[in-house]
């Protein structure tokens, strides 16, 4: 469970070299040569030699390492994603933590140059249904899950907490997703008349659980169908025209077609145990 105190904020204390071994998997070997090569963000206390980190800080090396460690990135290629998530203003550890306490997964996506992304990976699937990595230029993208990096850090705290991945909130989403579908062949019928023609209205009346009249209204006023009454008579077997007539000319026809839609009763299952 989350405490009260990481629902505002995460408590964010300095922490220290050994702090960085624990959390990252780090040797302090490998603290120093990534300091010496720059790789570290550059803090240390005044008058001393001991460096340093905030909680974002080191979240970005966590982050590091874990694609150092997956892909064998080189240091250097690392520099981006370091200053990114360094940038003023940035908190990428908060916002994991946002994510997680609702019950997500957390991803972080780049291509170690221009792009960073870090979100759910509901989110994720959105941005690929709506085509965002679809360049035709030749491109590679690091995808690692960052749970566990938050987690980690977060055992570091004075008081340890732990955010776990809830199947009940992915439900919950499945759920809220699955409303808007189109469920049975009317419920098509009535997207398509809105949808194919420019109706002035749709109206939709429920005679029953079963039977259901649609009504599309069309204004033909200055078409070329309105100026040959006959051609719009014979295009449809059921249909009501109101003609207004001013001057001896037709200046306003007005047409309202019948579409009945019956919906087959779902079984009930329970009934046939």
């Amino acid at each position: 469970m989350i405490s009260p105190d990481m629902k505002a904020k995460v408590p964010d204390p300095t922490f220290t070299a050994g702090d960085v071994k624990n959390a990252s998997g780090m040797s302090y070997r490998q603290i120093n040569t990534w300091d010496t090569k720059g790789a570290l963000p550059n803090q240390r206390d005044q008058g001393t030699s001991w460096r340093k980190f905030s909680s974002r800080e080191i979240f970005a090396i966590m982050v590091c390492k874990e694609i150092r460690d997956r892909f064998g990135t080189p240091l250097e290629s690392l520099r981006f994603v370091r200053n990114f998530m360094l940038r003023d203003g940035a908190d990428h550890l908060q916002a994991g933590v946002d994510i997680m306490r609702h019950g997500f997964a957390v991803f972080i996506l780049t291509d170690l140059k221009e792009t960073f992304v870090m979100d759910s990976d509901l989110e994720f699937e959105d941005l690929l249904h709506l085509g965002s990595l679809r360049g035709a230029e030749d491109q590679a993208y690091v995808f690692i899950q960052v749970n566990h990096l938050v987690n980690r850090l977060l055992a570091c705290l004075r008081t340890p907490v732990a955010l776990h991945i809830h199947e009940k909130y992915y439900e919950a989403v499945r759920q809220a997703r699955a409303e808007p579908i189109l469920r049975d062949e009317q419920e098509v019928a009535i997207i398509r008349a809105i949808r194919q023609r420019d109706y002035r209205q749709v109206t939709l009346t429920k005679k029953n659980d079963t039977e259901m009249l649609l009504e599309v209204h069309e204004d033909l006023s200055g078409s070329e169908a309105a100026k040959d009454l006959q051609t719009v008579v014979a295009e449809h077997d059921f249909q009501t025209l109101t003609i207004s007539r001013h001057a001896g000319r037709n200046v306003r026809v007005k047409r309202t077609l019948p579409i009945p839609l019956k919906r087959k009763q779902r079984e009930n299952k329970s009934a046939n145990k």
